[in-house]
């Protein structure tokens, strides 16, 4: 849709519109194709040491590259994908003319002003994007959520300990060495526990 649009303001007379449209494609191949890859190729070197990437990333990178080189290759498999049928030809003589015009002085003017240190020089800095989100907001979130409830947690672990040793204190109170379970126990105090019981067994049965 974008040469029906610069048509329509050419035929229009609306110029100025079209020169304002064709600075800024300028200015974003500058610093999207142009400034961005060299800083980062060419730019000073900050120490650190980059390895690989793992092998998923690899993989993403190299498909996101793919289906890039491909549909702009052959973008017809992308038109064929609209719901509404599109005549639009991107390789035409007009248009590879303009784009390359467009590359090759916004090529000449970075290398203009680089070579008479026109162009500002890159500056260490952090690009805030989404990410500042969990960046700066979840540690803080998280540092809040441990004041809140660590001491919480300590009580809770503490309380539960001592339930424990008490438990285990207990027990060894009354199956230690020294427990009530551990007692030896006469022979005359254990025969006058069986009379008693079998007493209670035969009343019970005559009832």
């Amino acid at each position: 849709r974008g040469p029906y649009r610069y048509r329509a303001i050419t035929t229009e007379g609306h110029n100025y519109i079209w020169l304002i449209l064709l600075f800024a494609s300028a200015g974003v191949i500058h610093h999207s194709g142009i400034k961005i890859p060299f800083l980062a190729f060419f730019a000073h070197d900050s120490g650190i040491q980059a390895k690989d990437p793992p092998l998923n990333m690899q993989i993403a990178m190299g498909t996101a590259a793919f289906f890039c080189i491909f549909i702009g290759c052959i973008p017809i498999f992308l038109y064929d994908l609209l719901p509404y049928p599109v005549t639009y030809a991107p390789y035409t003589a007009a248009h590879i003319l303009t784009q390359y015009q467009l590359i090759l002085f916004s090529a000449l003017a970075f290398t203009l002003l680089k070579r008479f240190k026109i162009y500002p020089s890159e500056q260490p800095s952090v690009n805030l994007d989404v990410e500042v989100i969990y960046r700066k907001a979840f540690p803080r979130v998280i540092q809040c959520f441990i004041n809140v409830f660590s001491p919480i947690d300590r009580w809770c672990r503490e309380t539960f300990m001592n339930q424990v040793k008490q438990g285990i204190n207990l027990i060894f109170h009354h199956h230690g060495p020294e427990g009530i379970m551990a007692r030896a126990t006469h022979a005359g105090n254990m025969l006058l526990w069986v009379i008693l019981l079998l007493a209670v067994f035969l009343v019970l049965n005559f009832i």
